[in-house]
């Protein structure tokens, strides 16, 4: 008999569901925006990954249409002035923001996170010089020092990469910093020297996996701000060069010049823009209350 009591309250438990299965489905139940630019993000990397099958012409093949030519059934989007669809181009330019976005936001958590980490943890003199070295580079106007340092080394997709990630991770330490800083003198730490483990084995195992909410978060807001600077520059012309379509070139190169004549140049890149950005930002809101433990309250919002 209490083996078949014990069969039934077996059968009656509720199968516990994973921690990202929670956290899907706190997301699409209580952030209804979130979930909104959970589906754009996935929309953009889906576009971006198979830009190839959904392009009906390649992102540089000219007088596929007449110049200048208005949105049609069979251009959707229009022309621009050599005759490029762009609807393809568009779509090309979507794979752009996405290599960027994701590029930029890996470099900039793996740099954030290494000097966050280190000098939020050891103190002292690592920390008063790490931390000297960020204000030096944060005192510099970001605008200022992005274009002096891509016009050194060039523009194209690799530097832009490389010096958006290098100065999003500068910058984003600080964040890092003061998570660990929260949880230094936690008594697991402190467990964990008694016992006798090295710094590096306590960073990675201990301190690592207690701020990586707020790691997450720094990765998803990033890739808007990557997606949304990069058109910045290419506007300005210190981007990534023509023939590679991104949206920001393609507002500043033939969407200016032909704003007068074929508003459509400048109004679908920009309008593709607004919307990605929109929803990473959403998206990065969304998953911050989620993890952010001021917010759970009670017993906690997770198991």
């Amino acid at each position: 008999m209490a083996q078949l009591e014990g069969t039934f309250q077996e059968m009656e438990a509720p199968k516990a569901r994973s921690f990202w299965a929670d956290v899907f489905f706190r997301l699409v139940r209580e952030k209804p925006l979130g979930t909104v630019g959970g589906i754009i993000v996935l929309a953009l990397l889906i576009t971006g990954i198979c830009a190839d099958l959904l392009a009906p012409y390649g992102y540089n093949d000219i007088f596929v249409g007449p110049r200048l030519a208005a949105p049609s059934a069979a251009f959707p989007f229009g022309c621009d002035q050599l005759g490029r669809d762009l609807f393809s181009r568009i779509i090309y330019g979507a794979r752009v923001s996405v290599i960027v976005g994701l590029s930029v936001a890996g470099i900039a958590v793996a740099i954030s996170t290494a000097i966050g980490i280190v000098c939020g943890y050891l103190g002292g003199k690592v920390d008063l010089v790490g931390q000297r070295i960020v204000d030096g580079v944060m005192c510099i106007p970001g605008l200022f020092l992005m274009l002096t340092l891509i016009a050194i080394f060039g523009a194209g997709m690799l530097p832009v990469i490389l010096v958006l990630g290098v100065l999003f991770g500068l910058g984003q330490s600080r964040i890092v910093r003061g998570a660990v800083i929260g949880i230094r003198a936690n008594p697991y730490l402190e467990a964990a020297r008694a016992i006798g483990c090295n710094n590096r084995r306590i960073l990675l195992k201990h301190v690592l996996p207690n701020v990586l909410a707020p790691i997450i978060i720094l990765f998803t807001v990033t890739v808007g701000g990557a997606i949304l600077i990069e058109a910045s520059i290419s506007f300005l012309g210190f981007g990534i060069p023509p023939p590679t379509p991104t949206w920001g070139g393609m507002i500043s190169a033939e969407g200016r010049r032909y704003m007068l004549l074929a508003p459509h140049l400048a109004l679908w890149p920009g309008l593709f823009l607004a919307i990605v950005v929109w929803g990473v930002n959403m998206l990065g809101d969304a998953l911050r209350d989620l993890f952010d433990p001021r917010l759970r309250g009670g017993l906690g919002r997770y198991r």
